[in-house]
């Protein structure tokens, strides 16, 4: 769903895998998030591709804009079933879990474990929703062959 592919400026001794990724590097418009009404600033951070069972997000989410309805369950494409943690940086919103709807505010974090169907919108009329998104991936990786 989201762009990948980041260039991260390495930094550090060589091969330390000490990356730094600017958010004008890697903010995008995106037309709509789940079917939600959009465009919506969209940061995928995922360093290069290195290996995490992790990923970040910001959205910037103008008024009147959100990321719609959705679930993630097992079955679903990489990174598979996950956990998703929501920061709020600055704005006004409202996540609708399970249909209940919970008012958001800076400093806010909400935890959404796999299966829990659950949409943010920007419930603010001048300013836009900063949220930083968090995805830790419940996927368990194959062993690796001795």
């Amino acid at each position: 769903m989201f762009e990948r592919g980041d260039s991260p400026e390495w930094i550090g001794p060589a091969d330390s895998g000490v990356g730094l990724v600017r958010e004008a590097g890697v903010m995008r418009e995106w037309p709509s998030l789940y079917g939600a009404p959009g465009p919506v600033g969209v940061a995928y951070y995922d360093f290069g591709g290195a290996p995490a069972p992790a990923a970040f997000v910001v959205f910037d989410l103008p008024p009147g804009t959100g990321e719609g309805g959705h679930s993630h369950r097992d079955g679903d494409a990489p990174p598979g079933p996950f956990d998703e943690y929501y920061y709020v940086i600055s704005g006004a919103g409202e996540m609708v879990v399970e249909g209940q709807a919970v008012a958001l505010q800076p400093g806010d974090m909400l935890r959404v474990p796999p299966g829990i169907a659950h949409g943010l919108r920007n419930s603010g009329t001048a300013a836009s929703l900063r949220v930083l998104l968090c995805f830790i991936s419940r996927a368990v990786p194959d062993p690796v062959p001795a």
